[in-house]
């Protein structure tokens, strides 16, 4: 699901777990969003929203897989010093 983020997984998130058709079988779920949420294009999200969205999807995904451990992996942080050193002129949120 390149290019989605939390608000839009979160709605097709039902569907996508009656798909599932061994949930009992599932030992691990990973969850890796936060990009698109983070960008300043169409994509973005605000931050309380991006938290409140993960922490359903979450939930969603511990009731479906009840033997199953999630794994939450998002994008690292930035360092907007360091960018500002290195990429004099360029702002981190990718913003002319």
């Amino acid at each position: 699901f390149s290019g989605y983020n939390t608000r839009w997984i979160l709605k097709i998130l039902p569907l996508l777990l009656k798909e599932v058709h061994r949930p009992e079988h599932v030992l691990l779920a990973t969850v890796m969003l936060g990009a698109n949420d983070a960008s300043t294009c169409f994509q973005g999200v605000p931050l309380a929203e991006y938290t409140a969205n993960l922490r359903a999807i979450v939930q969603q995904l511990r009731e479906c897989f009840t033997q199953a451990h999630i794994v939450v992996i998002t994008p690292p942080a930035l360092d907007n010093d360091m960018w500002s050193t290195q990429h004099p002129g360029s702002p981190p949120d990718g913003r002319s």
